[in-house]
């Protein structure tokens, strides 16, 4: 099961909220796309633009940095539906089993 491990779900939570957030801020992207071509970006001119895009970038630096750090890390904790042995899917033994081969004995 995918979500054995709280980093995976943390890990996911924040990959989900973090894409709804950055398509939402498309829209700033855009309209500082739209005027470039047709005005000098000036301090006075979309400033709560700029720093809004600077703030998502920021943002998305941060997200992406403890996200590696989590994959990295792998903190310890199993949720509460990750139950079973340590390392074996539910319903099966955690006893290792030799992979058998039809062509093992052929020389």
């Amino acid at each position: 099961m995918l979500l054995q491990h709280y980093w995976v779900v943390i890990k996911f939570l924040m990959t989900v909220f973090a894409t709804i957030v950055l398509v939402l801020h498309m829209r700033p992207v855009g309209i500082v796309a739209d005027e470039a071509p047709t005005a000098a970006l000036t301090a006075a001119e979309l400033g709560g633009l700029r720093l809004q895009l600077l703030a998502d970038a920021v943002g998305a630096i941060v997200l992406l940095l403890v996200a590696a750090i989590l994959s990295v890390l792998k903190p310890p904790g199993r949720t509460r539906t990750a139950g079973g042995c340590a390392g074996a899917a539910p319903g099966r033994s955690a006893t290792a089993v030799a992979p058998t081969s039809a062509f093992a004995y052929d020389l």
